[in-house]
């Protein structure tokens, strides 16, 4: 007997309020002998179905049932609804999912936690972006991207999707290229145009485990940070990272070298200085001076 059968079994009666044992067992692709034991396991469970006969006649769930704890314990309920309460961002169908799994558990409240990933910045286009990649990888159909290489070179890429990941304050997607013959990270904010073929993979795809430079090459940097920088270095480094002085604080960390530490350390404004190693600092340098000659 499958328990996955018998919840969606008694999802469908919860829709169509009536169902005939025959339309069930060809959708569950079972006898109706088998049917009609799955209702008997569901009433000797506490699940108040029963089937009438003749013209009309069907198999129902009693009107106005909520699901109890007979197959599913309280604790196992709110899991559920944590779990999906926090991936919220990825679907826009989970609002309504959690929304009848609470009336079906008769679970009221607030809502204790809400998490968005997608940014300020994040636009309806790019929204509809993420929902056709998640898509996509769950029904295995390979996709067509317009993708904006580091120089700014628009290319088509034919791929197979296999995951999205969260990095660095960024969404990047995990793929088999077909013009590569291999797997390759692509940053989302990159990707102009994301189709979705109508063709399928079968296989299950498993990319490598991300590493750090995956995303940017890391230089060990050094630098000091005035005390009234204390709040937001304990907030974005960790603690083995900070060294405590009676005028400052000394942070030992890993930062990408390029556009972004120059950002990344104007933001500081007069906050922190870069003590080493030497080329960064006279990156840092330069930069400021290009930037001096733009505004003075």
């Amino acid at each position: 007997m499958s328990t996955e059968r018998l919840f969606k079994i008694i999802n469908r009666l919860m829709d169509e309020k009536k169902v005939s044992a025959k339309d069930l067992a060809e959708d569950f692709e079972v006898s109706v002998r088998t049917i009609y034991r799955d209702i008997d396991a569901l009433t000797l469970a506490g699940i108040p179905v029963y089937a009438t006969q003749g013209k009309g006649g069907g198999i129902s769930l009693m009107e106005g049932y909520v699901l109890n704890k007979t197959l599913l314990s309280s604790s196992e309920q709110d899991k559920i609804l944590m779990a999906l309460e926090n991936i919220q961002v990825t679907s826009n169908q989970v609002d309504d999912l959690i929304l009848k799994l609470k009336s079906l558990f008769q679970k009221g409240g607030k809502d204790w936690i809400q998490v968005d990933l997608g940014g300020w910045g994040m636009d309806k286009e790019e929204t509809q972006k993420f929902d056709i990649l998640r898509e996509a990888i769950l029904s295995k159909r390979y996709i067509k991207l317009n993708y904006y290489d580091a120089v700014s070179n628009l290319t088509e890429r034919i791929v197979k999707p296999a995951r999205l990941v969260f990095k660095g304050k960024s969404w990047y997607l995990q793929a088999y290229c077909e013009l590569k013959q291999d797997y390759r990270t692509f940053k989302l904010f990159r990707i102009q145009k994301a189709i979705m073929l109508d063709k399928q993979f079968e296989e299950n795809l498993i990319p490598p485990e991300i590493e750090s430079d995956t995303f940017c090459a890391l230089k060990e940097i050094t630098f000091k940070a005035g005390k009234g920088q204390r709040i937001r270095i304990y907030e974005e480094f960790h603690r083995d990272d900070i060294e405590e002085h009676e005028e400052y604080m000394l942070v030992k960390t890993k930062l990408p070298v390029d556009q972004w530490l120059l950002g990344y350390i104007l933001s500081f404004g007069g906050g922190i200085e870069v003590i080493e190693p030497k080329e960064v600092r006279d990156f840092i340098k330069i930069e400021i001076e290009k930037l001096n000659k733009i505004y003075k």
